[in-house]
């Protein structure tokens, strides 16, 4: 299957197939060697500016979930079904409709698939635990990669085999902090050990989960226009586990953990209030992933989960 993509961009480039492969592998050592070298054609491939699917409707590509980056125009991808969130009305200045998601799992990795309006009748035929193909394209979430089905997208179930425990819906490979690198799926064993004073509440669309702005007395979403928002905790500061220490960052309920309340009670609060109260120098489990802030050059870890330090758990572990 590769040496059929790197002909083709080869064909639509002008560019040497030696060439071709050669840039191929540079992105997988450049990303660590956390994408697929079809994965790695892919984002070669625009950046030569060729389209190496040529129709909407073809997806001839299938992808490993941990091989899916933002911006790819047609994917094809099969994933064990962890989650599926309730269907969710919303109501904006211009149309009325409903979003859900299902959350999709392999071997590598795990992605969202949101489902819009009409496109949430196939929850109907669609149970956590099943199997399914996804065909669509891939929208950039804040840097993170989200599954879209578009007019021409699809879900079919499938009885291939995705060797992944859903219990937890994603998939955590322990890690140190020395070892992290962009792009990194981890469960790390670390102690905070500070907590930064940036704002703690933000104001968010209940539909999509994105900033709202004020403008004048009302809140207002780009995509979903005036809103009654929601406030969500966030929490910014460092941990260190003996061999490294990095800036770690946590939404929603993950902040709550951290500062022992809910959004809604911190709302209200001076942040230096709020800090008080955090247990600095305790150990946790951060699970999340680890991306790299542009702004200031350095690499941050966004959690999903932060759990409390089992000591039994932790010795069953080191025994194996």
């Amino acid at each position: 299957m590769i040496d059929e993509i790197i002909k083709k961009i080869s064909e639509k480039s002008g560019t040497d197939e030696k060439k071709v492969r050669l840039l191929i592998e540079e992105k997988v050592e450049e990303l660590s060697g956390l994408i697929s070298k079809e994965g790695a054609a892919h984002i070669v491939a625009k950046e030569l500016g060729v389209d190496i699917i040529e129709k909407p409707e073809r997806k001839d590509y299938r992808l490993n979930i941990g091989s899916i980056v933002p911006g790819m125009r047609s994917v094809d991808v099969v994933g064990k079904v962890s989650y599926i969130s309730p269907v969710r009305e919303f109501k904006t200045n211009n149309a009325t409709g409903c979003v859900a998601s299902i959350y999709l799992v392999d071997e590598t990795g795990s992605i969202r698939l949101s489902l819009w309006n009409d496109e949430t009748a196939a929850l109907d035929k669609v149970d956590t635990g099943d199997t399914i193909r996804v065909q669509g394209y891939v929208k950039d979430n804040r840097g993170v990669p989200e599954l879209r089905l578009g007019r021409y997208g699809k879900i079919m179930k499938t009885d291939e085999k995705i060797n992944v425990d859903i219990g937890s819906g994603r998939t955590y490979e322990r890690k140190n902090i020395s070892e992290l690198t962009i792009g990194m799926r981890a469960e790390v064993r670390a102690t905070l050990v500070q907590i930064f004073e940036t704002k703690p509440v933000f104001k968010v669309c209940p539909v999509c989960g994105k900033s709202v702005k004020k403008e004048g007395d009302e809140w207002v979403c780009k995509e979903h226009g005036k809103q009654e928002p929601k406030p969500v905790l966030l929490f910014s500061g460092v941990m260190d586990d003996g061999t490294g220490n990095i800036r770690v960052v946590g939404f929603r309920e993950n902040a709550e953990k951290i500062f022992g309340m809910k959004a809604s009670e911190a709302e209200n609060k001076d942040i230096k209030e709020l800090i008080k109260n955090i247990p600095v120098g305790r150990e946790y489990l951060f699970c999340g992933r680890v991306k790299k802030n542009d702004l200031f050059d350095r690499l941050e870890f966004m959690t999903d989960q932060i759990k409390d330090v089992v000591v039994l758990d932790e010795i069953n572990k080191l025994m194996g």
